[in-house]
């Protein structure tokens, strides 16, 4: 890194995450302030005050990078004002500051809480307040990687279901298959999306879907026809036949997944059917049916989110069905510049 000591730099028992001081070597508190930095074109070095041990755990509620002084400052007063003047950092998706407060690092309100600095900090320093830090693992090189081989085979075999058993998913493994959702990455780490999962309940959303339905379709006539059409067509056949279930296909869950972006909805769609294809169930995004969703103010109400967007519906439940195969595709089309 540009202005960085070329002297050897070792980790020592005090060693801090030096990623959430805006520093990628990793080096003890005293060690840390002597490198020059390099930011915005301009050198700055820690401020002296920085000498003194830093505490073992990093609290991440108020942390920034607190502009330092030039090295050959040695004027408390300018040390002091130093510390009340901050200096932006923004690096590998990383947005904050960091200061001294009461003896301690900590980050200011620019933190988006990413957690990188509690996943990258070699001593376990790191304590993020808003979260639960219970729920951070260790790396495990045996647990925590999938072969390229296997991953692509399990892309591959995915299917949309719809066809599935009349059995219901546990509550357990329905948290689990939640999880992939939950830690799915999210812009600027919103982590906005709130499920809402429907199964014990199913017969009553399915009613108030198919009682609404005929005056959504009325509503979008002009705006979206062929939707209207179509809804229309899936309304005449379900109340000549109550058993066609061209919305919800029988499926004995149902979940929709709000959120600010539905980007971040999607993404999160994607990881959750996976894992439910690990657990083996499957899952049918339903694209009409977050449509109607979405379109229907007494279904959002019912669903407790009705100031929210819905970002995607998925059915869930055991495939009635078995596959022996992959299904074929066209050709990868792709521009290599």
């Amino acid at each position: 890194m540009p202005g960085e000591s070329s002297r050897s730099l070792s980790p020592s028992a005090s060693t801090v995450s030096t990623r959430a001081l805006g520093v990628k070597a990793e080096v003890s508190p005293n060690e840390l302030i002597e490198q020059n930095l390099t930011r915005h074109g301009v050198e700055y070095q820690y401020l002296e005050v920085l000498k003194e041990e830093l505490p073992g755990s990093v609290e991440t509620k108020t942390v920034s990078q607190t502009k330092a002084v030039q090295s050959d400052t040695k004027d408390t007063a300018a040390i002091a004002a130093a510390q009340e003047q901050t200096l932006p950092y923004e690096e590998n998706g990383y947005i904050g500051e960091l200061k001294l407060e009461a003896g301690k690092a900590v980050y200011a309100p620019d933190c988006i809480h990413c957690g990188h600095c509690v996943a990258i900090c070699p001593q376990k320093a790191v304590l993020i307040p808003e979260y639960d830090m219970e729920d951070v693992e260790e790396y495990d090189s045996g647990n925590f990687s999938v072969s390229p081989a296997n991953f692509l085979h399990a892309v591959k075999f995915r299917r949309s279901i719809r066809d599935f058993k009349e059995e219901k998913l546990d509550r357990e493994l329905l948290e689990r298959i939640l999880q992939a959702g939950r830690y799915t990455p999210t812009a600027k780490n919103s982590q906005s999306c709130q499920f809402v999962v429907i199964q014990d309940r199913l017969e009553e959303l399915k009613e108030l879907v198919w009682n609404e339905l005929p005056a959504m379709a009325e509503q979008i006539k002009k705006t979206l026809p062929q939707y209207s059409m179509l809804f229309r067509f899936f309304s005449r056949r379900h109340r000549d036949n109550p058993k066609d279930d061209a919305l919800f296909f029988r499926a004995p869950a149902c979940l929709v997944i709000a959120s600010d972006s539905v980007l971040d909805g999607g993404l999160a769609a994607a990881n959750i059917e996976n894992m439910a294809v690990a657990e083996g169930a499957g899952v049918l995004y339903d694209g009409y049916l977050t449509r109607i969703m979405e379109s229907c103010p007494a279904v959002k109400e019912w669903l407790g989110i009705p100031e929210r967007k819905i970002a995607c519906c998925l059915l869930l439940g055991y495939p009635a069905v078995t596959y022996r195969r992959t299904a074929p595709r066209k050709p990868l089309q792709v521009i290599w510049r």
